[in-house]
């Protein structure tokens, strides 16, 4: 048990989602799944924050933001807040194997957690004057210039919402726009090609290493961490890559293809691991060399466990 991982989740709404997650381990969700199949008790579940608080130099978007800010600062759902509450709650894991994990809003949150790590490195147990000058720097989004050596940590980012707003300047969250990752660092960022959203242009990173990982998979935003066919596909990928990183997996809840009910019907197809990907390119068009569709090529998917599925039944 010790060897396990430390799995943070944000959401993506609020406690209500939180404290439904914690109560119903068998609700059809990503974190309720993940948190039932892997080896570990080592779960926490944060609100993720959204992109309504990040600042802007244009005076009229800064205005329109201003009441939400407000609001979410009243409501205790202020970005910088929440970021740090998760911070702190890593404390003591600079020997552990940590994965963060988060869905839509908390897709981003993940990833601006992964920063400030990746910056600041874990709270020092028992050292609140140590951490006191990095809680400082969180709450005024301002990194510091020297990275920490940290290791041991995977990011999961399940259709994050489109923004570059980050904790510091546009397109600067988690290193992704620069050409290299931190060291150690394991990402993965998963998005859904049917994006319906008025205006939405996804984010593609340009990295020339192949640290980072942008799978698509067909489907709408939400069909990545709910109950749909493509919410199988991806929670299939994602299994197989944790297992790939040394996740241990509870191989008793899964069972091979070829025994799924016919009930199941026109999702039988959808179900498999290499779907065939039919949909158009993503909205903008754009092709990257980090950005794969898991048909291009199939050693881009993992191979544990290729034929087999969640038992969700």
């Amino acid at each position: 048990m010790s060897n396990d991982p430390y799995i943070y989740f944000f959401l993506e709404t609020g406690k209500t989602r939180v404290a439904a997650v914690e109560l119903n381990p068998d609700t059809a969700s990503i974190p309720a799944l993940i948190r039932k199949v892997v080896h570990t008790q080592k779960t926490q579940f944060f609100d993720g924050v959204g992109t309504t608080q990040r600042t802007s130099s244009n005076l009229l978007q800064r205005c329109f933001y201003f009441p939400l800010r407000v609001w979410y600062q009243a409501t205790g759902f202020d970005m910088k807040d929440k970021i740090l509450e998760a911070w702190i709650s890593t404390e003591g894991r600079q020997n552990d194997k940590v994965i963060l994990m988060g869905c839509s809003r908390g897709g981003y949150s993940a990833q601006i957690l992964a920063q400030v790590v990746n910056h600041y490195g874990y709270p020092t147990p028992g050292d609140p004057e140590s951490n006191k000058h990095l809680q400082v720097c969180i709450r005024k989004r301002i990194l510091s210039s020297t990275a920490a050596d940290v290791r041991n940590i995977s990011v999961y980012a399940l259709d994050p919402v489109g923004s570059h707003g980050g904790l510091t300047t546009p397109a600067r969250c988690l290193g992704f726009g620069s050409k290299t990752l931190p060291a150690g660092l394991r990402a993965r960022v998963i998005l859904m090609a049917g994006e319906g959203r008025i205006g939405f242009r996804p984010n593609i990173y340009d990295s020339n290493s192949n640290l980072l990982e942008q799978v698509w998979f067909d489907g709408e935003h939400g069909d990545a961490w709910c109950l749909s066919a493509s919410f199988r596909s991806v929670l299939a990928y994602i299994l197989g890559d944790m297992c790939s990183n040394g996740v241990r997996i509870k191989d008793h809840l899964l069972q091979p293809i070829q025994h799924q009910p016919r009930r199941l019907g026109f999702l039988s197809k959808p179900l498999l691991w290499q779907r065939r990907y039919s949909c158009p390119l993503p909205p903008n068009q754009v092709r990257h060399n980090s950005c794969s569709r898991i048909s291009d090529d199939n050693e881009s998917i993992p191979s544990l466990h290729e034929t087999h599925l969640l038992t969700l039944i």
